[in-house]
């Protein structure tokens, strides 16, 4: 069974943020209880709508799944804690303080979502610190 994010598909909202760290376990961002994902600077970068993330100009950037953000290949780009069935993450950093989040914009209209690869255990060749891009 898959781990959903998006509070609208749970039914409830989650009470802190769950932070996304790449393979050097560096965090890179974190998604709050209402499936938007920040930059630590506060920048809103993209969101999750049901096993989808999108980027706000409607580009579909990759899966979520059981605690991980995979690429289009299937390769893990970002593990959150607890993250299951992917490569094995590394001891993630200390993520800094995160800044006040900023007002995201409007969501484009989504563009079709790919046909989904199956998952890896391997790492992306995307690093996590461009996938948002």
């Amino acid at each position: 069974m898959r781990q959903l994010i998006n509070p609208r598909v749970l039914g409830y909202e989650w009470a802190m943020n769950v932070n996304l760290h790449d393979s050097g376990g560096r965090p890179i961002a974190y998604i709050d209880g209402k499936g938007l994902i920040y930059g630590f600077d506060g920048a809103p970068l993209a969101y999750v709508d049901r096993e989808s993330v999108y980027a706000y100009d409607g580009r579909h950037l990759g899966w979520w799944d059981n605690g991980w953000i995979r690429d289009h290949q299937g390769g893990a780009v970002l593990y959150t804690n607890g993250a299951r069935g992917g490569p094995m993450p590394p001891m993630p950093a200390m993520p800094p303080m995160p800044a006040m989040p900023r007002m995201p914009p409007m969501k484009a209209m989504q563009r079709m979502a790919p046909m989904r690869a199956m998952d890896t255990l391997n790492w992306s060749k995307l690093p996590g610190h461009r996938f948002f891009r």
